[in-house]
């Protein structure tokens, strides 16, 4: 009797151990390994918006796409610039994106339109005549003529103290002598064919003395 009970043991636990074997070979091959099976339905997708920022109109259109799915970034189409601005680009989480740039869809993406202030063009001021204590600075290409009169004069009273109608070729020294000091003077001068006359800045002639004048290719230099 107690023989029986045992065969009758061992028979239940075979039982069992190979029914356990079954149970693991089905759920292998259920999923081609163990590796579970594929479902189209989990693809993942995301939305990508515009936003006209500062500007007014019309965004672009947006749209959903499945994730990696490279866009490329719209330009400013119907939107409208703030008032001394133009598009620039867009920004998403702070960084900063250029029209026509790629893009690879992975998360939600919100783009804002980004705007930057247009440079005017300032139309540059008309040069002044520069002036430096001896030197006359001639206007305009006819400096390249000679020079057919000189003038000193006397910076205060605009009397003339001395005079040369004799002509001053480029690079001649011309002297004036005994010229009184303490005074300021101004030196004048004309160039031959074109009656147009141009002087020099006021300068100081602390002592009596000589004034220098050579004429070079558009200015003529003074010296005391």
């Amino acid at each position: 009797m107690q023989n029986k009970f045992k065969l009758f043991g061992i028979i239940a636990l075979l039982a069992i151990i190979g029914f356990s074997v079954i149970a693991c070979n089905s759920d292998g091959d259920e999923g081609g390994g163990g590796g579970g099976y594929y479902n189209p339905s989990s693809t993942t997708y995301y939305t990508v918006e515009y936003s006209v920022g500062e500007g007014s109109g019309s965004a672009p259109s947006g749209g959903t796409y499945e994730s990696g799915t490279r866009i490329t970034l719209p330009g400013q189409s119907n939107m409208i610039a703030p008032s001394g601005k133009e598009f620039a680009g867009w920004t998403r989480d702070g960084y900063k994106y250029d029209e026509g740039e790629s893009y690879s869809v992975y998360s939600n993406s919100y783009f804002i339109a980004r705007w930057t202030t247009v440079s005017t063009p300032t139309t540059p001021a008309a040069p002044t005549t520069p002036s430096l204590p001896g030197y006359i600075f001639l206007k305009n290409d006819s400096a390249l003529d000679n020079l057919d009169m000189i003038w000193v004069i006397d910076a205060a009273t605009n009397s003339i103290i001395e005079q040369d109608s004799t002509r001053l070729s480029m690079g001649e020294l011309r002297r004036f002598d005994n010229i009184p000091g303490g005074k300021s003077y101004i030196v004048r001068v004309r160039i031959e064919g074109d009656n147009l006359t141009f002087s020099s800045s006021s300068f100081l002639l602390p002592s009596e003395g000589i004034i220098y004048l050579k004429y070079w290719a558009h200015s003529v230099s003074l010296s005391d």
